[in-house]
């Protein structure tokens, strides 16, 4: 971090008083056995764990007891302990029965607990929360790139934004990691305006969202031909030769249900190319939402995402859309999560940080009188020009004439071509990214070019059509001529009237010798 940044203070961040009664473990862990030990199943309590909302007490069985005897018990336990739910899983690696009862009172858990275990190796460090063995769990945000965040409202999706942009304001220079918050609701985000990690202020207007999408899809595209020219692959291999480095762009999206019911296919698009792109780029991107249906998390968005979190959801059809399995239904509220944290990896339990907005707001105020706030006007500028060429189109155009007028010019380019792209297209005829961009979509759908596939150039199918036009013709042709000639071949014959009176004639002789 640079001398010139001036992080807030660790101790503006509360710490948790441990609460943890000891007491009412222990007596838990007594009804346990006895409830096993009065159905003929003695078992040992092996290791108890205890957190803020859930307790676990890790029990074995004797030899020759199933875990469906140990599953079938459930009930029973849950009435003698008294407990408003409780889950039975085994742990394989650890060859216990693992038993988790939520806590008669439960107790957040701060940020402030956790805050000061970050690794300084981390570039974008974030804190995920604690997981059943009480490990702190945290991720390098600019190794996984993207998060994709569920919940119904009120369990928690808010906070955990907040306490990530904490968590990047604490540990990362702004020189370094640049800020972009989308938040439409007008709920979270906006106190954030005047800190110095911001990119531009924070984006409320949903048309502005589209704009800002644009915007970050033309960064990515910019960096790879940056980093084409200096020969590196990545952000990082860029940074270490370029004189002029580029900042990490971390984009946080609050609510991204609201964009998708609102225009789903070109939202859908927009971050479905940022997300194709991101990592070598250094572009991060964490979205959430409180719907949970499969027109909202759509599978192009989860298989792009295997990172994935989510708070209690309503019903095992919400759980196994987001995180392909029942469980989700069951979760208490206050930061019960389960977490993905790798594409392949097996759910974790996590209580996600609490951080109060008396501690935002602190952390805020000290940034913003020992840093000053410089938003990205280069930024700004692009966005407005993308929103003047928007509106300057559709003035010069028809709401019913849907081709750009440049697409013709570009249909005979193709016969050329093997491949496109938006900047192929952008450096032919000299016009912005977004319109090139538009020509493209309107090539696929003529088309003309193939689908849409991450990082890969559009392959050109325009020749492929025209050579399967004409074969189909050719064949067309040949078929009616075949037609034609058999027709006439037949009419040659069986169409002669003196024919029909000759074979009368012939058939009545026959009769009379007869």
């Amino acid at each position: 971090m640079s001398d010139k940044y001036k992080a807030p203070p660790i101790d503006i961040l509360k710490k948790s008083d441990n609460l943890i009664n000891e007491k009412e473990i222990n007596d838990k862990a007594n009804k346990i056995r006895k409830t096993f030990l009065a159905f003929g199943i003695p078992i040992q309590v092996t290791n108890v764990t205890a957190g803020r909302l859930i307790t676990r007490y890790c029990i074995k069985p004797n030899e020759g007891i199933t875990i469906s005897k140990i599953k079938g018990l459930k009930n029973d336990l849950q009435y003698n302990l008294g407990a408003e739910r409780i889950s039975i899983k085994p742990i394989k690696e650890k060859q216990v029965i693992a038993i988790d009862i939520n806590n008669l009172k439960a107790q957040k858990l701060n940020l402030g607990d956790c805050i000061d275990n970050i690794e300084n190796k981390m570039k974008i460090p974030i804190i995920i929360g604690k997981d059943m063995d009480g490990k702190i769990v945290k991720k390098d945000l600019a190794k996984i790139s993207n998060i994709l965040i569920t919940g119904t409202t009120g369990t928690g999706k808010s906070n955990l934004l907040s306490s990530f942009i904490i968590d990047i304001v604490y540990n990362c220079d702004p020189i370094e990691v640049k800020l972009m918050l989308i938040d439409t609701r007008l709920v979270n985000f906006r106190r954030f305006n005047g800190i110095s990690h911001l990119l531009i202020p924070t984006i409320t207007n949903i048309e502005e969202v589209k704009n800002v999408l644009e915007c970050l899809e033309q960064e990515v595209c910019n960096r790879y031909e940056m980093f084409e020219k200096e020969n590196v692959n990545n952000l990082d291999e860029y940074n270490k030769k370029a004189q002029d480095k580029l900042p990490e762009i971390v984009a946080i999206i609050e609510d991204f249900g609201d964009l998708m019911l609102y225009d789903r296919k070109e939202i859908e698009r927009d971050i479905l190319k940022i997300i194709n792109l991101s990592r070598a780029a250094g572009i991060c991107l964490i979205i959430s939402t409180a719907r949970s249906s499969t027109d909202i998390i759509t599978g192009e968005i989860k298989n792009n995402i295997p990172i994935r979190l989510t708070f209690r959801l309503p019903s095992q059809i919400d759980s196994k859309t987001v995180i392909d399995t029942k469980g989700a239904e069951e979760l208490l509220t206050c930061g019960d999560s389960l977490f993905i944290g790798e594409e392949g990896h097996k759910l974790e339990r996590i209580q996600t940080p609490y951080i109060s907005d008396e501690e935002i707001d602190e952390s805020i105020r000290f940034i913003k009188e020992n840093n000053e706030c410089k938003y990205d006007e280069n930024l700004l500028k692009t966005m407005k020009e993308i929103e003047e060429r928007k509106n300057n189109y559709y003035n010069e155009h028809e709401e019913d004439e849907k081709d750009d007028p440049l697409l013709e010019e570009v249909e005979k380019m193709l016969i050329d071509m093997d491949e496109i792209s938006a900047s192929n297209v952008q450096r032919m005829l000299k016009v912005g990214y977004i319109r090139a961009s538009k020509i493209i979509d309107q090539l696929e759908e003529k088309g003309l070019i193939s689908e849409y596939r991450g990082s890969q150039t559009r392959q050109v199918l325009y020749r492929e059509l025209d050579i399967e036009s004409e074969n189909n013709e050719i064949e067309s042709k040949n078929l009616e001529k075949n037609i034609t000639k058999g027709k006439k071949q037949k009419d040659s014959i069986f169409n002669k009237w003196w024919f029909w009176i000759l074979t009368i004639i012939f058939v009545m002789i026959i009769i009379g010798n007869m």
